[in-house]
């Protein structure tokens, strides 16, 4: 472990900026230094609505995500956060990384809440380098504009309920801003022709086709209206027919013609609109149990995909560039992948209507074959994710570089990390290595898999306790670690690495609410728990070793009895006292793990203790060192010198004080010296004076 350093003031420094330097420089710099900076530790989103879809994988490899008001930007490779940005006040909802520009070592985000308002970072410096906004209303999604010239950064945003609004983000200037006639939910350029987008509307889909960053609209777009028309449970139902397909597919799409009222598949039922990345002029519409493939040259839908009845709803999907794959995310949290069929081998593939009980992949094919008709298989799929209870999955991305890796976000605030491959060992490192395009009639599909490869945890909902380790000393200085241990209302004990500010281990120790944590050394804690406040519970007491997860319990043959209220420990790490509510306290030594003393009933109540820093600890040394010079020297009340060093060197300790206050205000002085407990001084309160608590 690197050297922590320290200020001048004994301060912690925080992380240093240098314009000079570039992310990765920096980067480097900071994770080999073992620096405490001022962070945030995102825990539980808590507005799942809002934060659901605010997450976006840079090409360098950095991952950000929105919780609650703060954005998290993460190390994709070592699995780890990197910083949190807290400027905004309102619920952040979109997170969008920048693309890299010319002659710009830069690596930026911009990100945007519930309020309207849309902030460019700089990741390097954690720095806030422009804000932008266009009134109060919240925005409901952001993309770049699709651009030839690399020097230029142009976003376009849709602002509730209706306008659509061109920034420039390098000069922090807004271009125009255009309002439409129709509510508009989300939207999505054309890949291939950055002229064209595409908006979601609660009844419609709005086409813009003269789209000009320097230039206002000047329509209001072309609606296309979808529609499903109602089948009847006849027989005739589950005819698999060419001709009954394709007039299924003619109702699809109906441009310019609202539908009936009385269809049953209509937009506002659709979850999300995207332009397909590997087929022009296409655009995947998704329903919660149906993908639907429209062509835009003939406005028709040209394929659907459909899921078993059994199987989680879904929730979005992702189009890749390399090879025709989307990768589907259910409500459950699995993943599944479609890949599409060979364009001479596609088999006629029947409307899902028509055998609602199966899935894709599993239907027959019948004697005759649609070439324009596009079909996908269904290659693999990953585990359900087990959630904690209330728990959801708030949306999915995709690594822009690989195609391969997906990462997805929880409402409980942790990124699930998974990655596509072959069955066996896979080399591969992008989706075109891993298989050929669907056009190659040679293209053999090898058998894929989709495995988690990562987990970043977050902290644990309901803390009840937090507590720091010991500080840093000259002499710890060479391998110390800032860590923090907190419990939780579930018994869960999370230990936290303050200078990546992640969490390095969990251990699922109690059965009820942890009360209590107390460092005996910078590795190893005590903790307690019971079951509730009432006058007699069963306490748990552990002592715990982070680095080999080993757990030891103590005062494990108690029934019921009083609640632990306090533990302490002596700060030469030789003793500690536990204190019951309403009862007297008890002294352990922390070396044996025995108990010395447990103080009679009649004893004074306690109400607050605390150990004195001042020891002879300077004696102890020498005391230690005449000892391992001469056995004979130490206390041996069996008289047997003939004892090993380590054990006469048990019997050698030092002593030290506490003292504690009763329900009367009283302070007491206590000294301890091994077996040996002395009442020293007691001190009454000044007059007036209430109860001491701490």
């Amino acid at each position: 472990m690197s050297e922590f350093p320290v200020s001048n003031d004994g301060e912690n420094t925080p992380l240093e900026s240098n314009a000079d330097k570039t992310f990765e420089t920096e980067l480097k710099t900071s994770l080999s230094t073992c620096r405490v900076s001022p962070r945030l530790l995102c825990g539980v989103t808590n507005q799942i609505t809002f934060n659901k879809g605010a997450l976006d994988w840079g090409y360098h490899g950095l991952l950000a995500f929105g919780s609650n008001c703060s954005v998290v930007t993460t190390d994709t490779n070592n699995i780890q956060p990197v910083q949190c940005l807290t400027k905004h006040r309102a619920i952040v909802n979109k997170v969008l990384w920048a693309p890299k520009i010319e002659n710009c070592n830069l690596v930026t985000l911009v990100s945007s809440d519930t309020a309207g308002q849309i902030i460019h970072w700089n990741i390097g410096s954690g720095e806030c380098i422009a804000v932008f906004q266009d009134g109060t209303k919240g925005i409901l999604g952001m993309e770049w504009v699709p651009s030839a010239d690399e020097s230029c950064l142009l976003l376009a945003t849709l602002h509730s309920p209706y306008h659509l609004v061109i920034w420039d983000v390098l000069k922090q200037t807004k271009l125009w801003k255009k309002g439409f006639t129709d509510t508009l939910i989300s939207f999505s350029f054309n890949p291939f022709d950055g002229t064209r987008l595409a908006f979601l509307c609660p009844d419609c889909i709005l086409f813009v086709d003269d789209f000009n960053p320097l230039k206002i609209p000047s329509t209001n777009g072309r609606k296309f209206y979808i529609s499903s028309p109602r089948l009847t449970d006849g027989p005739e139902d589950v005819t698999r027919t060419r001709d009954r397909l394709k007039r299924l597919m003619k109702g699809l799409v109906v441009a310019e013609t609202k539908p009936r009222p009385e269809d049953a598949m209509t937009v506002s039922e659709c979850l999300q609109l995207v332009y397909h990345r590997s087929q022009r002029d296409h655009i995947l519409l998704l329903y919660p149990r149906d993908i639907l493939m429209v062509d835009l040259h003939i406005n028709q839908t040209v394929g659907v995909i459909s899921i078993e009845k059994a199987m989680s709803p879904l929730v979005q999907i992702i189009s890749t560039r390399q090879r025709d794959v989307i990768y589907c995310l259910h409500e459950s949290g699995s993943v599944s992948v479609k890949v599409r069929r060979k364009g001479a081998h596609a088999p006629y593939l029947p409307s899902p209507m028509d055998a609602p009980t199966e899935s894709l992949a599993s239907l027959d094919a019948a004697p005759n074959s649609s070439e324009t008709f596009m079909g996908y298989d269904h290659k693999c799929q990953s585990e359900v994710i087990r959630q904690i209870k209330g728990s959801r999955v708030l949306g999915m991305t995709c690594d822009l570089l690989s195609e391969r890796n997906i990462a997805l976000l929880l409402s409980s605030g942790k990124l699930v990390f998974l990655e596509l491959g072959k069955i066996g060992e896979s080399i591969e490192f992008t989706l075109n290595q891993l298989f050929g395009p669907s056009t190659d009639e040679l293209t053999v599909l090898p058998p894929l898999r989709l495995l988690v490869t990562g987990l970043m945890s977050s902290v644990a909902s309901q803390p009840t306790v937090i507590k720091m380790c010991p500080p840093l000393t000259s002499k710890n200085r060479h391998f110390y670690k800032p860590l923090m241990a907190a419990g939780t209302n579930s018994g869960l004990i999370q230990i936290y690495n303050m200078a990546w500010g992640s969490v390095e281990k969990e251990f699922s120790l109690h059965s009820y609410p942890v009360r209590g944590i107390e460092w005996i050394s910078l590795s190893s804690f005590i903790s307690y728990a019971h079951s509730s406040t009432n006058s007699q519970v069963r306490n748990e007491m552990f002592i715990t070793d982070v680095n080999t997860g080993y757990t030891n319990q103590i005062r494990k043959d108690h029934g019921e009895e009083n609640p632990i209220e306090i533990v302490r420990v002596s700060p030469l790490k030789q003793y500690f006292v536990v204190v019951m509510k309403d009862g007297p306290f008890e002294l352990w030594d922390l070396k044996t793990l025995t108990l010395m003393r447990s103080m009679p009933k009649k004893f004074p109540l306690v109400t607050a203790l605390e150990w004195s820093p001042a020891h002879n600890f300077k004696l102890l040394k020498t005391k230690k060192k005449s000892v391992s010079e001469d056995p004979s020297k130490a206390e041996n009340p069996a008289g047997d010198t003939s004892a090993s060093s380590p054990q006469t060197t048990q019997q050698v300790v030092a002593r030290e004080h506490f003292v504690f206050t009763d329900t009367e205000s009283l302070l007491y002085h206590f000294t301890l010296e091994g077996i040996f407990v002395k009442d020293v001084i007691k001190m009454p309160p000044e007059a007036g004076m209430s109860q001491i608590t701490s």
